[in-house]
Formats: structure tokens, sequence, C-alpha cells
């Protein structure tokens, strides 16, 4: 896996212009019915392509919604992958930050790190320290130094 730098990154989307984030909360019950292809995969993968392709030269960032992918099951995570993947051949200087709001205790974290970081592939995540503990609660995550 090639180390990607999130500030230099996110700067220079900035300095294309480009300030704007795009939420990709993709719940699949709200997509319109002209947009389904058959099950999950099919359908969040061709709504979020079609909303990246129409805007990744204007935007520094996606935020992926994580809960949406993961309540469609196996296909939802596929789609999650695919969904990431997409933003980065389209825009290799766009940055993906995977929303999952993760804070538990430090041994869970080391997992959700790897799957954000290792497996999905995400620029950045989002944490909420639900647990407590500071920052020794955040340490898995600050281990992924880019």
């Amino acid at each position: 896996m090639s180390a990607r730098n999130f500030r230099s990154i996110l700067e220079s989307g900035w300095n294309l212009g480009n300030f704007v984030c795009i939420g990709l909360d993709s719940n699949y019950e709200r997509i319109p019915n002209h947009l389904f292809h058959g099950g999950p995969l099919a359908t969040i993968r061709g709504f979020n392509c079609g909303i990246i392709a129409k805007t990744h030269d204007v935007v520094c960032a996606y935020k992926i919604n994580l809960a949406f992918f993961l309540a469609q099951g196996h296909e939802g995570i596929l789609a999650l992958k695919y969904t990431i993947e997409y933003i980065r051949a389209l825009n290799p200087k766009c940055l993906t930050i995977l929303d999952g709001k993760w804070g538990d205790t430090p041994e869970t974290n080391i997992q959700y790190a790897k799957a954000a970081f290792e497996y999905f592939r995400a620029d950045a995540i989002t944490i909420n320290p639900y647990v407590g503990g500071g920052m020794q609660t955040f340490a898995p995550f600050l281990e992924y130094r880019n």
C-alpha cells in the first residue's frame, strides 16, 4: 500500500480551489427507484459512481458514512470498497474520509484502524471518544501517520 499524506493531498485540492467535502450517506432504502440496478451492490455502486463522476474534479474529499454500507452486509462492504477505488481512479488527489465515529477500547480500535486504513484504504476516519480514556483510546488510529 503506497503512503498518502492527508495534509499534502488536502492542500493540493485547496490550491485548485476545491474546498468542498461531499458526504456519501448512501442509504439504500432512500435511493430513487429509477436508480435501482438489482441488489445493493450494483445499486449503491451506481448511485455513488454517478455522484462521484459529476463532482470528482471540484471536491477535495468525500466523507463516506460506514453505517449505510454495513447495513447492506457483504454487498454493502463491496460497494464501499469499490466506491473508494472509484474515487481514486477518477481523482487520485481526492481524499476519502471513512465516517465510522470509532472510539471504543484500544484493543477494538486496533481492529477498526486496520479495517479502515488497510482493507478499505481510507485516507482518514472520524472518531468519537465514547469510552473515554483520551488520547490512549485513539492511539491505534494515530499509528497510521499519513
